[in-house]
């Protein structure tokens, strides 16, 4: 499991690129315009295909603000197609997780140099509180990404014949 909910990978298919996104398409359910993170869903995939590029996210029956947005282009190759694929958490998610872990770090790194501070000290909660969350934090983004994010990678290989 990587720590940090990003993937980029491609697949390889035998479907010519326009058949690929064809059944793309009909694999893929209208996109929702509101809040589509925070809507409940059928389990499916809501997404659109621009040309020969697709951007999806799957709408869940619970909450998860760290399910992956699927971003993906597929380009033609001499025997089949390839799909070029990008999955990542939505902006304003990032953006939280990056401030959450900079003022958990901050907490721990200050915790460290706090005057009078010994090392005697340091198992003490000054310390050990923001590592606490550091860490809790860090293992609950990944997990939630992880569990989606495989989920959709067995979709888009189902779809593509890979």
């Amino acid at each position: 499991m990587r720590l940090w909910p990003y993937r980029r990978y491609r697949l390889h298919s035998p479907l010519d690129a326009n058949d690929a996104l064809r059944r793309l398409n009909a694999a893929l359910k209208p996109p929702l315009r509101f809040f589509g993170m925070y809507m409940f869903g059928d389990d499916e995939f809501h997404g659109e295909i621009i040309e020969n590029r697709f951007k999806m996210i799957r709408m869940t029956s619970y909450r998860n603000g760290y399910q992956p947005v699927i971003e993906g282009e597929v380009l033609p190759v001499r025997r089949g197609c390839t799909v070029d694929i990008t999955m990542r958490m939505y902006w304003i998610v990032i953006a939280f997780s990056i401030a959450w872990l900079g003022i958990s770090a901050f907490g721990m790194v200050a915790a460290l140099f706090m005057p009078g501070m010994c090392p005697a000290k340091i198992c003490g909660g000054h310390f050990l509180i923001p590592a606490f969350f550091f860490i809790a934090f860090a293992l609950l983004m990944a997990f939630c990404f992880c569990y989606e994010a495989d989920k959709a990678e067995r979709f888009l290989e189902r779809v593509f014949e890979a």
